[in-house]
This record gives C-alpha cells, structure tokens and sequence, in this order.
C-alpha cells in the first residue's frame, strides 16, 4: 500500500501526494483531454468545448454525492457536511455516471451531435478513468474486499485502513496476524478490461451506434454486482438493509435499461432488412 505517492517541499513548506488524489486527477485530466478533442472534432467551438466538458464534470460529482447521500443517509443526517465538501471522497460513481450520462445526452440535443456516436468513441477511454480510479483506491487501501482465505488474497499493512476496520471488528485482533483480503479494486480492474474487450468485440460483430456503449455499461455492471458481495463496507459507514438493497437494485435497473435498448436497435434492424 502507498497511501502517500510522494512528497516534496516547496521552499520550507512540505507538501505529500496521496495515490488515491494523484490517480483521481490523473484519470480526470486524461479523459478531459479525450472529450475536448472528440467535441472538437464535432466542430464544437473552444469555448462551449470548455463548456461542455466542466458541465459534465460537474455533474459527476454532483450525480456521485447525491446517490451516496442516498446511500449511506445516516451518515449524512449526522455530518450534513459530508454532501457538499470539497474533497476526492464520499462518492458513488454510479451516481455521477448516471447524472453525466444524462447531462452528455441533453447537451449533445442542444448542439446538435450524435449522443451515441459520441458515447461510443468516449467508452475506451472511461475504461481507462475508471482504471486509473480503482488503481488509487487499491494503492490508498480503500474500497476493499472482505476477509478470504483464497491464494490472491492480499494482506495490507499493520495501521492501514483494512487493519483499523479488522480492530474494530474484533479488539483482540491488534497485535494477531492482519487477514487477508479479496483485492476488489483488482477485481474491478479485470472487470473494466473484459468489459471494454466484450463490448469491442460485440461491435465488431454488429456495428449498431450505441452497441459499444451499452454493451460496456451491461458488462461492467454485471461485474460491479458481483464484486459488491466481496466489497467490505464497514470501512465508510455500517451496511444498513437499505444499503443493501440500494445497490443490487441500482445495477438491475442499469442492466435492464441498456438492455431494451440493445433490443430495440436490434428489432429496427430486423424491421429494415
């Protein structure tokens, strides 16, 4: 775990480097450049270009804090200021895909662009964000799996966030052997990987706009909800009944809706020919 990436000074004043910010603004700046180059391409403008792309940024991290509200509401009764805090935390990143998706589908009616066309070209290079992201989360030691016992479990070091939840869970624990953890970050890595392939190969099999993307959203998601019984969430807040339903519901109306939509476009086809 390198929860600290680096440090360095500035003058007398020492500054560090978390893994989880330094991936985060990686991922971010990364796919900010994609999305600018692919509206300039759409004959967008520089300034609605800009526009555009902090629009949708900001909709993701507003889309991200609204459904982890919605999640973890205890939480937020108590620290009210958890939803509208200026940090790289308290996130639910269905919730800014959600929110960002729909934001990129009514901006691209008012420009008058492909929202498809341009969701498909956009998939790869989310992939890639949401690799950088996980990437973060496994080198800050956040968003991990629960105890295993299987072979790839990874054991993180003593004081680090899965050792503080492991004490918490049993006190007598502290100075026995930390447990081993499924590495669900990893697991989500592969997950994105098999997803972007699957949804390339789809589309290379039938190119229908919108395939790639949807085919990539089921995918991803189908992995995301079986990674989400190996997740360990006593690390952000107790796992209440209503978190437990939230998730797995969130993901079947996800796989639902981009399913319909593979099967209308499939029956418009079929309709044609």
């Amino acid at each position: 775990m390198y929860e600290t990436l680096f440090e360095f000074s500035i003058g007398d004043v020492p500054y560090s480097v978390s893994s989880y910010k330094f991936f985060g603004v990686a991922g971010g700046l990364y796919f900010l450049y994609i999305l600018l180059g692919i509206l300039k391409h759409n004959d967008i403008g520089k300034f609605h270009r800009w526009l555009i792309s902090a629009i949708i940024g900001v909709s993701f991290i507003v889309g991200s804090r609204i459904l982890y509200a919605t999640f973890f509401l205890d939480r937020i009764l108590l620290e009210p200021t958890v939803i509208y805090e200026l940090t790289l935390s308290n996130f639910s990143l269905f919730g800014g895909l959600y929110l960002s998706i729909l934001t990129l589908w009514s901006l691209s009616k008012w420009f008058k662009i492909s929202f498809w066309e341009t969701s498909d070209k956009l998939i790869p290079h989310i992939a890639v964000t949401l690799a950088f992201l996980r990437t973060g989360c496994f080198l800050n030691g956040c968003c991990f799996g629960k105890e295993t016992d299987m072979p790839w479990g990874v054991i993180f070091p003593r004081d680090s966030l899965v050792h503080r939840v492991q004490i918490t869970e049993n006190p007598l624990s502290y100075f026995a052997s930390i447990q081993a953890i499924h590495p669900t970050q990893i697991y989500e890595i592969i997950v994105i990987i098999l997803s972007i392939f699957i949804a390339w190969f789809v589309f290379e099999q039938v190119k229908i706009t919108g395939l790639k993307t949807s085919v990539f959203v089921i995918s991803f998601t189908v992995g995301r909800f079986l990674i989400y019984y190996f997740r360990d969430f006593q690390s952000s807040t107790e796992s209440s009944l209503a978190h437990n339903l939230q998730a797995p519901i969130l993901y079947g109306v996800t796989i639902l809706l981009f399913s319909y939509f593979i099967y209308i476009k499939v029956n418009d086809i079929r309709a044609i020919s």
